[in-house]
């Protein structure tokens, strides 16, 4: 297993101002330099490379998840919220009404995360301090367009570090959904077409969709 891990201009020890749109491009950046770059092409097999996002992460992977020019064969969503301002409602309710002359960024996830055709695996911390069920279950259900989706309850997990509360659960999670991943292609297209539509798909309209305990 190969793995990139990024961090966005202005976190760390990246240079630039970080905002909506910057982010939204390191991110596209990073996934052309997996798919196209020479060197990389000969450690990764393009076939097998997964989109994943957690938190803020996660609205900037389901904007990449969109370019049709990049073939990820799955999608895997932690832990994120539904738009940024619905975020700020839950942390700062005396904003609410004025949210939206403050906020310079929106990250609307829950208005894109429909339009994602690949496979799309959920996971949410069952103790996330800072994302509300409420908002992870709402972007599971608005995710109609996907191959198939799967959602998974990270046992005792919070908002950063799930994965130490529920190592087995968590690993065994992603291993089935990597494994449905590779069926599913096997089964009805290759993945090598990244010219995955809304016929591709339309046999199942979003429908086929699973909980994995």
């Amino acid at each position: 297993m190969n793995l990139i891990i990024f961090g966005y201009r202005g976190y760390g020890r990246s240079e630039g101002t970080p905002s909506e749109k910057g982010l939204y491009l390191d991110g596209s950046a990073v996934g052309h330099f997996v798919f196209e770059d020479l060197e990389v092409g000969k450690y990764v097999d393009r076939n097998q490379v997964f989109l994943f996002g957690r938190s803020l992460g996660g609205a900037v992977a389901a904007s990449v998840a969109l370019d049709k020019s990049l073939p990820f064969k799955g999608v895997i969503i932690e832990n994120t919220f539904t738009t940024l301002g619905d975020l700020v409602d839950i942390m700062f309710p005396p904003l609410k009404y004025v949210r939206d002359f403050l906020l310079k960024s929106k990250f609307e996830t829950i208005k894109i995360i429909g339009k994602i055709k690949r496979p799309i695996l959920f996971c949410r911390s069952e103790n996330d301090e800072l994302i509300p069920k409420s908002q992870m279950d709402n972007l599971y259900n608005m995710a109609k367009g996907a191959s198939f989706k799967q959602y998974y309850v990270i046992k005792n997990g919070t908002h950063n570090d799930g994965f130490r509360y529920d190592r087995d659960g968590y690993a065994n999670a992603i291993k089935k959904y990597i494994n449905d991943c590779n069926d599913y292609y096997i089964k009805n297209i290759n993945i090598s077409d990244s010219n995955i539509t809304e016929d591709s798909n339309s046999n199942n309209n979003g429908n086929n969709k699973q909980k994995i305990d």
